[in-house]
């Protein structure tokens, strides 16, 4: 929801500026600030399942450094982004990653021996001011 806020945004902005505004013409618009609540990702297929526990998605840091949490199955192949563990005797996941400040799309995947997959999708906000 949150993501079509921001499309819808700057949808309207580049129709404001297509439409004959000039580069001079001021503009006092902010984006939309979302009253939602970050966001906990679960996925299930079956007896296959990937539950996010951190970050949640939509959640605003202070730091680059963030711990990436969550469970699947027992000793699968778990992916973040491009850096690949695997989840321990009882499903779960936990690694310290570092971001950039700003938007950060995070890829999480957990595979099974069967080769299935699970993908969950999720942005966090750095922001080192706040």
């Amino acid at each position: 929801m949150r993501r079509l806020k921001y499309v819808v945004f700057y949808i309207l902005m580049l129709t404001l500026l297509m439409s004959g505004c000039s580069k001079n013409t001021e503009f006092n618009i902010t984006p939309p600030i979302s009253t939602l609540a970050p966001e906990q990702i679960n996925l299930m297929e079956g007896d296959f399942s990937l539950k996010i526990i951190s970050p949640l998605d939509g959640q605003v840091f202070s730091s680059q450094i963030i711990e990436v949490k969550g469970e699947t199955l027992p000793r699968a192949v778990v992916t973040i982004n491009d850096l690949i563990i695997l989840s321990d005797d009882d499903g779960n996941f936990e690694v310290k990653l570092t971001v950039s400040e700003g938007l950060n799309l995070i890829v999480i995947e957990a595979s099974n021996a069967e080769g299935d997959s699970l993908i969950a999708q999720l942005t966090v906000d750095v922001d080192l001011e706040r």
